[in-house]
């Protein structure tokens, strides 16, 4: 049976909007975070895989920005979900 779950990065409200370095900054914690909760998540035929991000405003441009990045793991990442995200 698999199961799911959440876990959320808070960024203290930073304005990422503003600061290109600082939105540069959240996706490498994203990543480091990602890599930590994978390996800490076991499945039953081993450890998870990848994870979901979903991301509201600005996160939605952090969760595409951790792929750009070169701790980036690949395909550490299966889905990304943007709510109101100014992707234009």
């Amino acid at each position: 049976m698999n199961e799911l779950a959440f876990f959320a990065a808070d960024f203290k409200e930073e304005l990422s909007a503003f600061d290109g370095d600082l939105l540069w900054g959240q996706a490498e914690f994203v990543n480091d975070c990602i890599r930590e909760i994978l390996s800490h998540i076991k499945r039953g035929d081993g450890r998870a895989s990848s994870v979901i991000l979903i991301g509201h405003s600005m996160g939605g441009l952090v969760a595409r920005a951790t792929f750009l990045l070169p701790n980036y793991v690949p395909l550490s990442v299966d889905t990304i979900v943007t709510l109101n995200s100014p992707h234009r």
